[in-house]
């Protein structure tokens, strides 16, 4: 994962570096790969203004464009689809070096001469989209300096452990980072949604393999672009943005672990169901491809078809558009295997894929879709339509261990008073109380189900503690007669 450290940062009471925060993971077992610093910007890369667009006169996909860049106007051939007047744009000088190395010069393009470059995202070492040029906001200063106007995102890239779901997550590696670093977490949840309004029918024949799923109808006033905090974070981390409703679904999925997905509600025949493939069952997904179903893919379904992979990807015949005013939101618990199997089978390998095979817990649905709906309504003008869906398979209920301290001072080899194992279990979001004069009665917080004994509970004391406060000791060895 790449954790851009400014939104680490916002879940921190005290704001740390990158090398800080680094260290701070590594301290909680998290395997940091690399701190990515951003690239400096070349000075002759500059913010310019588009103020006349002219056809090539010996290419058809080609515009030549006049850019105001403060004290000149410069002629620019330029490809790109989305060019058009009064855009301010990111302009490289001829003299200017890319981040890639390549250094802009005078040219000619099909006879006719270029002044320098608009430039790309891509072009930019900004993200990875190619597909026109970067667009700057309108209050942007003509003749500034691109360096200045557009500050990189130190990123850390990372890999957590198999059975830590919430390791891929913002929240997930702050809450480490707070409770190795002597603070808290300054993540406030939002409220559950309250509403009177009836839910949305689902059916779930599959219970074993749905341990939750929840679906709200929502009505959206604006399906238009993300604002650029949002934008700015999301590209850092990876992932690039396609409109305010998607952008909503991917920032809560880094932001919580919880994948989500929306539908439109226009071409859905409900009531959504959660089931099996039926044999010769086809559809298409969102990258394309026409997909032969197997009976052991678990699919959301409406009345008549396929709508998407349960935990994987959805299908194109249900994909939000720029036209679409109602969305299903679907906040769900899958079965880790299941979700594994339908994404090795088909090759299909992606974020919501990676995280559902690491085993979410119910608790998780709510929380992310009360988090959406809120972003939703702040950014999309959101109204809830119907009130959501909520089946589960089982009440979650929270383990509970009783650990003795003898027992987690032996698997360490130092000595612990009941003090110090329930004050460091404290800071990692733990209950702990002393039920004996030996023994600490300790409250798994749910976001932790891979605790289960008291090994696990010893490991995490220690990490806090510190790996270099074991003592070297031999192990012990007595002969014995053969």
């Amino acid at each position: 994962m790449k954790l851009p450290v400014e939104w680490t940062n916002v879940y921190l009471e005290k704001k740390l570096t990158a090398r800080k925060l680094a260290d701070t993971l590594e301290l909680a077992g998290v395997e940091v790969e690399e701190i990515v610093q951003p690239g400096k910007l070349d000075t002759q890369i500059v913010v310019g203004e588009t103020v006349a667009i002219d056809s090539h006169p010996n290419a058809d996909k080609l515009k030549i464009v006049k850019v105001n860049v403060k004290n000149t106007t410069i002629s620019v051939v330029c490809g790109a689809p989305n060019v058009a007047l009064k855009q301010k744009v990111a302009v490289a000088l001829p003299g200017a070096v890319l981040p890639n190395g390549l250094e802009i010069k005078n040219s000619s393009i099909r006879g006719v001469k270029s002044e320098g470059m608009i430039c790309s995202e891509q072009e930019l070492g900004l993200g990875s989209d190619h597909s026109g040029i970067l667009v700057l906001p309108d209050n942007t200063k003509i003749g500034s300096g691109l360096g200045g106007v557009i500050k990189g995102r130190e990123l850390i890239d990372l890999t957590s452990y198999p059975n830590r779901w919430d390791l891929n997550s913002v929240v997930g590696l702050a809450r480490e980072a707070a409770a190795h670093s002597g603070q808290k977490v300054a993540f406030e949840e939002p409220e559950q949604i309250k509403s009177s309004r009836a839910p949305v029918v689902v059916k779930t024949p599959e219970r074993d393999l749905v341990p939750r799923y929840m679906l709200a109808h929502l009505r959206v006033s604006n399906t238009g672009s993300s604002p650029d905090w949002m934008v700015s974070r999301l590209k850092a981390a990876g992932i690039r943005p396609i409109s305010v409703v998607v952008d909503i679904t991917n920032y809560v999925m880094l932001e919580l672990g919880q994948p989500l997905h929306a539908f439109d509600a226009a071409k859905i025949m409900q009531p959504v169901s959660v089931r099996r493939a039926k044999k010769g069952e086809v559809m298409v997904t969102l990258d394309g491809v026409e997909r032969k179903l197997d009976t052991e893919d678990l699919l959301i379904s409406d009345k008549q078809k396929p709508l998407g992979f349960a935990g994987v990807m959805g299908g194109q015949n249900s994909e939000t558009s720029a036209d679409t005013t109602d969305i299903l939101l679907e906040s769900a618990s899958f079965n880790a295997a299941s979700v594994r199997k339908t994404a090795i089978r088909h090759g299909l390998r992606t974020e919501a894929s990676a995280r559902f095979e690491r085993g979410i817990p119910v608790d998780l649905a709510p929380l992310a879709l009360a988090r959406a709906v809120q972003l939703l309504k702040d950014l999309a003008s959101a109204e809830l339509i119907a009130g959501p869906a909520d089946l589960m398979s089982a009440k979650p209920e929270a383990t509970q261990i009783v650990a003795r301290l003898q027992r987690i001072s032996n698997i360490l080899g130092i000595e612990l008073t009941a003090k110090e194992a329930a004050d460091n279990l404290k800071k990692l979001g733990f209950e702990a109380h002393r039920s004996t004069e030996e023994k600490l009665s300790i409250t798994v917080p749910w976001w932790r189900p891979d605790i289960k004994t008291e090994a696990d509970l010893a490991e995490e004391v220690i990490k806090l503690i510190g790996y270099d406060k074991l003592p070297a000791t031999l192990p012990g060895w007595k002969p014995q007669a053969i």
